[in-house]
């Protein structure tokens, strides 16, 4: 397709330091830009950025925003790729086992996989296999309501919860997973299903 000179207005999202990145989100309402070590979204009707900025406290060569928006996938200046939380900032997880010669990486149109492009002639597919939108509240419990037990900060000991306690966090943990259950969008490893397959099957529907 052949362009004219002159596409359209033009209009500038000012950073300090060069961007190397930038890319649509949520329908092309917000953009996500990588300058320098910050992350930033801004609004594309106002050009005002949205919230505070993202440090990585490492050179964003890359970022990437997945198709929800909720998440963030960048390449840094040594050739790692991380999965980031949109609205928090927070690192989720490094791609173990690639190589540290990534150059790009994206998210697949449902969001569910991951493509990273690599210096030693190899592009690699990652499925995301994890539930990645587990509240935190409901992640501390997780383990406690599970197992029964609990980590001493204090000691680095893992002592047994009392019978009560145990029982109350089971109670809270059931209530709060039933419930993220009902939104979650990685219900195929969501862990709660896995204890209570029948009433996930009702909620659900399969």
């Amino acid at each position: 397709m052949d362009f004219p000179h002159n596409v359209g207005d033009r209009r500038s999202l000012n950073h300090q330091n060069a961007v190397t990145s930038a890319v649509f989100g949520e329908g092309g309402q917000r953009v996500l830009t990588a300058s320098g070590g910050l992350l930033r979204f801004w609004d594309v009707a106002s050009l005002k950025q949205i919230g505070s900025a993202i440090n990585l406290n490492v050179y964003a060569q890359q970022a990437d925003l997945s198709p929800d928006g909720e998440y963030i996938l960048t390449v840094d200046s040594y050739g790692r790729s991380d999965l980031w939380q949109a609205s928090t900032g927070h690192p989720i997880v490094t791609l173990i086992g690639n190589s540290t010669d990534v150059t790009h990486a994206t998210f697949s149109p449902d969001g569910k996989s991951i493509v990273t492009a690599n210096k030693d002639n190899t592009a690699h597919i990652w499925h995301i296999g994890a539930d990645l939108d587990l509240p935190p509240d409901l992640l501390k419990i997780q383990a406690k309501a599970i197992t029964g037990l609990e980590l001493d900060l204090n000691s680095n000991e893992v002592n047994y919860l009392p019978a009560r306690r145990w029982y109350d966090i089971k109670a809270e943990y059931f209530t709060k997973a039933r419930n993220h259950f009902r939104v979650c969008k990685y219900r195929e490893y969501n862990l709660w299903r896995r204890f209570s397959p029948e009433e996930a099957k009702r909620i659900f529907g399969k």
